[in-house]
């Protein structure tokens, strides 16, 4: 896994940052040359994010149609809500269970065994 490496092989010519995809180079090398990447993206009109294909764009949709989120995390400082109790009791779970930080990510898994793998 190159992201959790850290390794960007591909470098601007410019200013030596590096991308792990070729599609990331161009559209930087772009933003060198003062130019937009393909000025007819698809763009949600209610928060005004670009996407790079249309299908991006109605996945990205979703976020904005979630349904009410009545029931909500009574731990301090845990800002986190669920739309039924039987989400929030497994949220809730988590927080007493001891859990495994990836050394690369920083993800945390409940079982020590998906860190591996």
């Amino acid at each position: 896994m190159m992201s959790h490496r850290n390794e960007r092989p591909l470098k601007c010519e410019i200013c030596g940052k590096g991308f792990i995809w070729k599609c990331g180079l161009r559209r930087h090398l772009l933003a060198h040359k003062g130019l937009e990447p393909k000025s007819n993206l698809p763009v949600c009109e209610i928060c005004g994010k670009k996407m790079s294909k249309y299908q991006s764009l109605q996945k990205h949709m979703k976020i904005h149609e979630r349904p009410e989120m009545p029931f909500k995390c009574p731990v301090t400082g845990c800002e986190k809500s669920y739309s039924n109790e039987r989400f929030l009791k497994r949220h809730v779970d988590r927080h007493a269970s001891k859990r495994h930080k990836c050394e690369y990510c920083e993800v945390d898994y409940k079982d020590s065994q998906q860190l591996k793998g």
